[in-house]
C-alpha cells in the first residue's frame, strides 16, 4: 500500500470560521492558510493521523499560525520578523510579549482597517512573460482580469512567437496587449516588457501563477511610498499533488517568504556582505514590482541570467543591484498569488539543477559588478561545505542523482558565466552613480565603432556604387562625424528597417523607437542587441539621462514639432553623451539637374511619399533649433555624385537606369573619390556632444583632441 503524498491546501476564512476541518481522503494532511478579510496571517500544517481535529485543537493551532503576524500589524514595533540571514549582525530587537497581544480589544477586527483602499491611482503595467505554455497562461489571465484595482495595461511577452497558441489567447482577452520577444531568455523577454510598457509602476508575474484580487492594491500601496522602489509578495502553492511539488515546498522552502512585511535595506545588505548577501531570501520573480524609477536608477535585467541564458536568478540580482545602489525592497505579504510548482519529478530535478546554475552564475555576475568577496566566499567555501553536509546524512536509499543534478549545476553556472561574460572579468570596477550603471541589460564590454572599411561594406541599399551609392556617402559622413567612443546604451530615432545605427555600433545595446508598426519585423530589428519599439520622437518613453547617444537619421524633416523632438533627444541623453543627426540641407533639390525633371517624378509627389513636412535645414537654421553650434558636420552627394541619386529615384526603366549608371560611372566615382567631409553637398550629417551641465546649459567651445573630436565625449570622466 502507498503512502500518500498529496496534500490538501484550504484556505480558511476567520472572520467567517468553518465549523469543523474535515480528514483529507487520500491525502498526508491538510495545509490550512488562514485570512481575516484578503490579509493572508499564517498556515498550518495538519497530519491525516492527527485528524479528528477538536475545535480546541483546531483554535490553538490557528492561534499559534496568526499571533506574530496579527500583533506585527497591531503593536508599534512588535513581533518584528526576523531577517532571513544566518548570521544576526545587526542590532537586536527584543520581541513583544504575548501579553501585550493578548491585551488587545478584538485584534482580528481591528485588522479591517488594514484593507484600504491605494492612497493615490498610480498607472500600473502588468507584465507576463511566457514561452510556448498557452493553457497555463490562459489561467493566469483569466485571475488577471479579476484584479481590483485594475491595471494600466497588461502586457504580455511571448518569449517563443514561433508558436501561435500564445497569440490566440492573448486575442481572447480583451485589452492585453502581445509582444513578440524571438531571442530566447526570460530577462530579454522582461527588459521588453519594461520597454515596451507606460505605466509608472511594472509589476511581474509568471504564465503558472494565479493572482490575488486585491494583489494589486498592495502593490500600488507599497510602491507609493517615496522610499520604496522595489517589493515582493507572497507566493503560496497552488497545489501540492505530487512528490516533487510536496518537496519543493517544504524541503527547500518554496517561495513563501511569511507572513509578516520585511523591509530590505542596508541593515540586510551590510550585515551579510562578507557571507554572500541572501537576496534569494527577498522574494520571488514570480510576484515582484518596481517604480520605473529603479530601472533609471540600475539599468535592466542582466541578460546573461534567467530562464533561457543561466536558468535563474536575474530577479535576485536585480535586488542585490539595488540594494549595493543604496535602495530598499519591500516584502509585502497582503500582495499574494499561488503558483503552480512542477508536477513531475523529472521536472524538479531539472529546475533545481537550474536553479543553482542561475544562482552561480548570479554571484560570479555580483562579484564582478561590485567586488563584493562575500560572493565568492559562498561559492567556494559556503555552497561546497552546505552539500558536504548533507551528503554526510544521506543513506543509500536516498536521492543521490538529485543531489549530484545540484552540484552539476553549480559547476554549469561557472561554465556559463565564463563563456558569457570573461571579456568584463578583469575590467577595473565602475563607479556607482546613476550615470554610471548600464540601463539596458549590462552589455559584455564597452563598444567602439566598427571600422570605416567594414562598416561601408554593410550598405543595406542595391547597389552600393550605382543606385545605392548616396546611402554609401551618407555612411560615410555619418562614420566621419562619429565618435570612436566607448557607448553602450543608443536611442535610434525613426530607424525604420535600415538598421544603421547598430551597423556603426556592432555590439552596442540599441533601441529602434518608430512610428511605423510593420518594420518590427525587419531583420535588422531581430539582430542581437536591437530592440524595437513603437513610439513618437515628441514623446520618447524614457527616463532621463538614460542613454550614451542618440541617433537621428533623416528624421527631423519628417517630424512636424521638430524642436520638440530636438528636446526630447536631449532629454534622455547623458552628460557627455551625443546625437548625432543627418538631414538634407539647403542645397538638396529634386531633381538636381533640370535636364532630368522630363525623366523624374514632380518632387510634391516625392515628398508626399517620404512624408516630408519640410525640404530640410540650413546650418544656421539646425544650429538654431538645436539651441547650439554642432561639435562637427560632414556634407554628403555633391553635383557630381548626385546623378546616381536622381537616376534611382526616376521614372526610367530598370535598364535605361543601369544604362544611365553605366555611363555616369566614371564621373559619379570620381566625385565620391575626391569628396572630403568640408566638400559642399546637399545632405548633411551632424554631432552634437550633451554638456555635462545638461541640455540648455552654455555649452563650452569645442576643443578637439588628437583624433579631431571634442574632448567631452560620450563615456568620459566629467571631473566635477
Amino acid at each position: 500500500m502507498s503512502v500518500p503524498v498529496r496534500w490538501e491546501i484550504i484556505q480558511v476564512r476567520l472572520d467567517y470560521p468553518p465549523k469543523r476541518i474535515s480528514k483529507p481522503e487520500g491525502a498526508a494532511g491538510v495545509y490550512l492558510v488562514f485570512w481575516w478579510d484578503s490579509i493572508p496571517l499564517g498556515h498550518a500544517l495538519i497530519h491525516a493521523e492527527e485528524f479528528p481535529l477538536n475545535e480546541v485543537d483546531f483554535r490553538n493551532r490557528t492561534l499559534r499560525a496568526i499571533a506574530p503576524t496579527v500583533g506585527n500589524y497591531l503593536l508599534p514595533d512588535a513581533f518584528p520578523p526576523v531577517l532571513p540571514v544566518r548570521w544576526q549582525n545587526h542590532p537586536h530587537v527584543p520581541p513583544a510579549k504575548l501579553e501585550s497581544l493578548m491585551g488587545l480589544n478584538r485584534p482580528l477586527a481591528q485588522l479591517g482597517t488594514k484593507v484600504l483602499p491605494p492612497s493615490q491611482e498610480i498607472s500600473t503595467s502588468v507584465i507576463v512573460c511566457t514561452s510556448r505554455r498557452p493553457q497555463q497562461l490562459k489561467r493566469c489571465l483569466a485571475s488577471l482580469h479579476e484584479l481590483n484595482p485594475s491595471p494600466t495595461e497588461i502586457i504580455v511577452v511571448d518569449n517563443g512567437p514561433d508558436d501561435p497558441g500564445t497569440l490566440r489567447v492573448v486575442e481572447d482577452f480583451d485589452g492585453a496587449i502581445y509582444l513578440p520577444e524571438p531571442a530566447p531568455g526570460l530577462s530579454r523577454a522582461r527588459n521588453r516588457g519594461i520597454l515596451g510598457s507606460r505605466g509608472e509602476i511594472l509589476a511581474f508575474t509568471d504564465d503558472d501563477v494565479l493572482v490575488h484580487p486585491r494583489w494589486l492594491l498592495w502593490v500600488q500601496e507599497t510602491l507609493s511610498q517615496k522610499t520604496t522602489l522595489g517589493m515582493t509578495g507572497l507566493v503560496l502553492p497552488a497545489e501540492l499533488e505530487t512528490e516533487s511539488q510536496v518537496q519543493f515546498e517544504f524541503d527547500f522552502g518554496g517561495f513563501n517568504r511569511g507572513y509578516r512585511p520585511i523591509n530590505f535595506d542596508s541593515t540586510f545588505f551590510d550585515c551579510m556582505l562578507g557571507r554572500g548577501v541572501p537576496v534569494w531570501n527577498i522574494g520571488a520573480g514570480a510576484n515582484m514590482a518596481f517604480h520605473r524609477g529603479a530601472f533609471d536608477r540600475v539599468g535592466l535585467f542582466d541578460e546573461r541570467l534567467g530562464a533561457g541564458a543561466s536558468g535563474c536568478s536575474e530577479d535576485s540580482e536585480f535586488w542585490y543591484r539595488m540594494l549595493a545602489a543604496g535602495l530598499s525592497i519591500k516584502y509585502e505579504p497582503r500582495a499574494v498569488v499561488w503558483h503552480s510548482h512542477r508536477l513531475e519529478r523529472a521536472a524538479f530535478k531539472n529546475q533545481m539543477k537550474h536553479y543553482m546554475r542561475g544562482h552561480v552564475a548570479a554571484l560570479l555576475v555580483q562579484l564582478e559588478r561590485h567586488r563584493h568577496l562575500g560572493n565568492l566566499r559562498r561559492l567556494l567555501l559556503t555552497i561546497p561545505y552546505a552539500y558536504f553536509r548533507r551528503s554526510a546524512g544521506m543513506g543509500l536509499k536516498d536521492d543521490w542523482g538529485a543531489l549530484f543534478s545540484e552540484i552539476l549545476g553549480c559547476a554549469w553556472g561557472v561554465t556559463t558565466y565564463f563563456q558569457q561574460s570573461l571579456p568584463r572579468v578583469f575590467r577595473p570596477a565602475r563607479r556607482s552613480n546613476s550615470l554610471d550603471h548600464m540601463s539596458i541589460s549590462h552589455k559584455m564590454s564597452y563598444q567602439h565603432k566598427r571600422a570605416f572599411g567594414d562598416f561601408l561594406r554593410k550598405n543595406p541599399f542595391p547597389g552600393p556604387y550605382t543606385q545605392g551609392l548616396f546611402y554609401r556617402e551618407k555612411m560615410r559622413a555619418i562614420h566621419r562625424v562619429a565618435p570612436d567612443a566607448p557607448v553602450e546604451d543608443i536611442l535610434e530615432v525613426g530607424g525604420g528597417r535600415s538598421g544603421l545605427t547598430s551597423l556603426l555600433y556592432p555590439n552596442a545595446q540599441i533601441i529602434n523607437i518608430d512610428l511605423n508598426r510593420e518594420y518590427a519585423s525587419a531583420p535588422c530589428n531581430q539582430w542581437p542587441g536591437v530592440r524595437f519599439m513603437f513610439g513618437d520622437a515628441t514623446d520618447l518613453p524614457f527616463g532621463d539621462e538614460r542613454f550614451d547617444a542618440v541617433t537621428m537619421f533623416d528624421l527631423l524633416e519628417h517630424v512636424p514639432d521638430d524642436r520638440q523632438a530636438i528636446r526630447e533627444a536631449f532629454r534622455v541623453l547623458r552628460p557627455g553623451g551625443f546625437l548625432i543627426v543627418s538631414t538634407p540641407n539647403e542645397n538638396w533639390r529634386f531633381p538636381y539637374y533640370r535636364l532630368m525633371k522630363p525623366y523624374c517624378p514632380p518632387e510634391e509627389k516625392l515628398f508626399s511619399e517620404w512624408g516630408h513636412v519640410r525640404r530640410g535645414y540650413s546650418r544656421t537654421e539646425i544650429e538654431k533649433l538645436v539651441g547650439f553650434p554642432a561639435n562637427r558636420t560632414a556634407d554628403f552627394i555633391n553635383p557630381l555624385t548626385v546623378w546616381c541619386h536622381d537616376v534611382g529615384f526616376s521614372n526610367l526603366t530598370r535598364r535605361w537606369r543601369q544604362i544611365c549608371w553605366a555611363i555616369l560611372s566614371p564621373v559619379t566615382l570620381l566625385g565620391y573619390t575626391l569628396h572630403r567631409a568640408e566638400t559642399k553637398g546637399t545632405e548633411t550629417a551632424y554631432i552634437w556632444v550633451k554638456h555635462p551641465a545638461g541640455y540648455g546649459s552654455e555649452q563650452r567651445p569645442n576643443v578637439p583632441n588628437s583624433s579631431g573630436f571634442p574632448l567631452a565625449t560620450a563615456g568620459s570622466q566629467i571631473p566635477k
